[in-house]
């Protein structure tokens, strides 16, 4: 299942950009998801997968 990232009018979208190119080591990050139809509850395990990057088994918080 694909989720997108939200953006909203003022804010824009709802996660963190890398000025320079590439996640800095030691750093936390976050993407906020949406939901629709709540389909994803907290507990269920995702896969997700940003470009090239692919982390499996995250429980949802």
């Amino acid at each position: 299942m694909l989720t997108h990232v939200p953006v909203t009018p003022k804010v824009g979208p709802l996660r963190q950009s890398v000025k320079l190119g590439k996640p800095a080591e030691g750093r936390t990050y976050f993407i906020f998801f949406a939901n629709p139809g709540k389909l994803i509850k907290p507990g269920t395990k995702a896969t997700v997968s940003i470009g090239e990057f692919v982390m499996p088994g995250l429980v949802v918080q």
